[in-house]
């Protein structure tokens, strides 16, 4: 697995997001979420849906314009 590098302030976030959580219901999920949002790092199960999302998100631009 490669190594991933971070900007000091993105790093900087995630570290805090992680360390001071919001309460949850979900504490794995937050863990989740807070790795993906703040450190863009994912699941690879997560894959065909975001693939998906930016697809459709693309289609919705090329309609616009």
């Amino acid at each position: 697995m490669a190594d991933h590098y971070l900007p000091d302030e993105a790093y900087d976030r995630l570290v805090s997001a992680l360390l001071n959580p919001a309460p949850t219901l979900d504490p794995r999920g937050q863990i989740v979420e807070t790795l993906g949002e703040f450190g863009e790092i994912w699941p690879e199960n997560c894959r065909a849906d975001a693939e998906a999302d930016d697809a459709a998100y693309r289609a919705r631009l090329a309609e616009s314009q």
